[in-house]
């Protein structure tokens, strides 16, 4: 009998070659997906990565701003001929903040810096450092001007926060 080619015995090699080219297919398009998963994992890591980083630089820039107003109530209830070293670490204190908000300016609200700039006059303005300043009363147009400025730049840095926290 002549041998016409393909026998009924090479049947189970083109049925074992037929079904590692099946699972390799499949091993290929597992992978491709596994990686693709990995690498969307990655950005989704690397952006809230990025997002906790934000919202810790805006939680201290807040905590620093308290402590600012804290030293800048301090500073101007007592006489020029009381105020110690306060001024200079007000003047100090305002220099640091105004450089990390120049900084943050890709996650802050666009008016952030020159909204700093005008609470900064407001602290530092006027008779500052003078020697022959007066207190301030508690309740005077300096302290609650400025105390209503770090009120609204707070305000709008918990709004910052926020924001952050949605997208």
């Amino acid at each position: 009998m002549a041998d016409s080619g393909i026998g009924l015995g090479d049947f189970p090699a083109w049925l074992a070659l037929a079904v590692s080219l099946f699972g390799g297919f499949r091993q290929w398009a597992s992978n491709k997906k596994n990686k693709s998963d990995l690498e969307s994992l990655e950005e989704k890591t690397k952006l809230e990565r990025i997002k906790f980083q934000q919202k810790i630089r805006i939680e201290q820039l807040s905590k620093d701003l308290d402590e600012l107003c804290a030293l800048s109530i301090e500073h101007w209830m007592k006489p020029g001929t009381e105020i110690g070293c306060t001024g200079l670490v007000i003047t100090q204190k305002t220099k640091d903040i105004s450089s990390r908000i120049w900084s943050y300016k890709k996650f802050l609200w666009p008016t952030a810096s020159s909204e700093f700039f005008h609470l900064k006059r407001l602290i530092t303005g006027g008779n500052f450092q003078s020697l022959r300043r007066p207190a301030e009363a508690h309740d005077s147009s300096v302290i609650r001007g400025f105390m209503d400025s770090f009120s609204d730049f707070r305000e709008k840095l918990r709004i910052e926060c926020d924001r952050i926290d949605i997208q």
